[in-house]
């Protein structure tokens, strides 16, 4: 990415006005996770080409990366204003309805996405998690088989069925021996270095009752989450397993 921004800040030396090296060097900033830098590039497109769809998208992507989920969607929504086909701006507006728990309009935008892009393996599995949060399991793990379907390498999907068979409140829908089984392919597909699979692998274990091995990854989990709550959150189903007690989804 360094080598993307050098060479975009070279652009925009020869060539104030070129949008499109504001917009590249706005996704590199991005990608390092320097959004405030990210955001202040996109600002500079839409003041240079205010009905650039991409721009505002772009933008929201950033604000949602920050947390701030109002300033997104209303980035998404002129996004989708100025072009109503952009199946990822009805995604992630989705995304950050369902961070602020509006599950209804999640459910509605990612039913958009799926309508513009059938193939769109990451808005089935979202869906599902709003489906999953709304207690709906049976749609939810439809819509996580579907996402493994159109991309059997697409490694949230396998964590989000493994979550669901390991955790679940309603006993009908938890199944131990296939939570370990797809929360190991989504360890493996991640290589072992994802925190959230790896959660999910020592719930399945704990599902099945090998309380030694629950322990083990959930420490291991431990080490890679990125913030406190995570970490927290952790701490307190290690503490279940090392009671010998499987952990059970609230909410």
């Amino acid at each position: 990415m360094d080598k993307v921004i050098a060479d975009c800040n070279e652009a925009i030396r020869l060539d104030p006005g070129f949008a499109l090296a504001y917009n590249n060097r706005g996704n590199a900033w991005q990608d390092k996770t320097n959004y405030d830098k990210a955001i202040a590039d996109y600002n500079e497109v839409i003041r240079l080409d205010p009905m650039d769809a991409f721009a505002y998208f772009n933008r929201g992507g950033a604000w949602y990366n920050k947390k701030d989920y109002d300033k997104a969607i209303a980035d998404f929504n002129e996004a989708i204003r100025l072009d109503p086909g952009i199946a990822l701006a009805y995604s992630d507006r989705g995304g950050a309805w369902y961070n602020k728990k509006d599950y209804d309009k999640a459910i509605a935008d990612f039913n958009e996405a799926i309508r513009l892009d059938s193939g769109f393996a990451l808005a089935y599995n979202n869906r599902g998690n709003a489906w999953r949060v709304r207690k709906n399991y049976d749609m939810a793990i439809a819509d996580y088989k579907e996402a493994i379907r159109l991309d059997c390498t697409f490694a949230p999907a396998y964590h989000a069925l493994a979550w669901l068979w390991a955790t679940c409140p309603e006993e009908s829908y938890r199944d131990g021996k296939r939570a370990v089984e797809f929360a190991t392919r989504a360890c493996g597909l991640s290589d072992w270095k994802e925190a959230f699979n790896l959660r999910a692998l020592a719930a399945a274990y704990a599902e099945v009752g090998e309380f030694d091995k629950a322990v083990e990854w959930e420490e291991k989990a431990i080490q890679l989450y990125a913030n406190a709550d995570d970490r927290k959150k952790g701490e307190e189903r290690l503490k279940l397993y090392k009671d010998k007690k499987p952990y059970r989804e609230t909410e």
